[in-house]
């Protein structure tokens, strides 16, 4: 059967938890709020990606540094301020539109906007784990070839960011 050959593991139901929270959060704020956080995590993230190349680059070889897990941790590091940043600017857009009312096309759209962005969050996280834990880890491969939205979530910030990474077939 087709349907059989499609199972769900755990690993999924880890990276299933935070779209649903993500989405859960979406419908609750709405779509200008999610909206404008999802643009927020977008160029953030494409900020990072320029700023960590930047110092793995030119600032880390001018102070003597060239460790690739310090490149990682600083990735890492101003990833986690791009979130707080787009979370924090969430909550002062929520604040402004307070009286805007949320009918069900703007908590449906506001939903789907907080998955997204989770899909980003996750998937991002998913890339740093790939490059720092995924080589220490030696059974994490059999772990993430059974899994079925890891896969799919890796393959898509490859694609979208064009990290320098080996898409996952």
């Amino acid at each position: 059967m087709i349907i059989e050959s499609y199972k769900i593991n755990l690993l999924d139901l880890i990276i299933l938890a935070p779209l649903a929270w993500g989405a859960w959060r979406g419908w609750i704020q709405g779509f200008i709020t999610q909206g404008f956080s999802l643009a927020v995590l977008l160029l953030g993230i494409i900020a990072v990606i320029r700023l960590s190349g930047f110092a793995s680059t030119v600032i880390f070889p001018r102070i003597g540094v060239g460790s690739e897990v310090l490149s990682i941790l600083f990735f890492t590091l101003l990833f986690a301020g791009i979130i707080f940043l787009a979370e924090f600017l969430a909550k002062i857009v929520a604040l402004m539109v307070v009286n805007v009312p949320l009918d069900m096309i703007t908590r449906g759209a506001g939903a789907g906007l907080g998955f997204i962005k989770y899909v980003f969050i996750v998937g991002v996280s998913i890339v740093v784990f790939e490059l720092f834990i995924g080589k220490l880890v030696l059974n994490i491969h059999e772990i993430r070839d059974n899994s079925i939205i890891y896969k799919q979530i890796y393959n898509l910030m490859h694609f979208v960011f064009n990290f320098n990474i080996q898409p996952i077939y």
